[in-house]
């Protein structure tokens, strides 16, 4: 393989690290509990895996005692606007890109 070749794979691998290793990580902290995320020990897994954390965000109105406001609402309509933004975007880029290879072939 020449170099030029390894140099391109190489890259493609660093960028594909760069970009889902904090995925996983922001996967894997909503997953783990409050008690084991703010332990002195560190662990790449959780020991067990819990759902709390997204059933507090839409349904809970206590929050370590205090009552407050459910985020569900204002999370849920967070949530449609970025699907509406994310969809937007790519008809955007495919209508571009279809125009622009209508323009190329003449």
């Amino acid at each position: 393989m020449k170099k030029r070749g390894i140099m391109v794979i190489t890259g493609s691998v660093f960028i594909l690290l760069w970009t889902l290793v904090p995925i996983g990580w922001s996967v894997l902290s909503s997953i783990t509990s409050e008690r084991e995320l703010t332990s002195l020990s560190v662990h790449l897994v959780p020991k067990k895996i819990t759902f709390d954390n997204y059933k507090n965000l839409i349904f809970e109105t206590k929050y370590k005692g205090v009552i407050t406001q459910a985020a569900g609402p204002k999370f849920k309509r967070a949530a449609i606007n970025s699907l509406i933004v994310a969809l937007l975007t790519m008809c955007t880029v495919l209508f571009c890109q279809a125009l622009a290879d209508m323009f190329s072939r003449g």
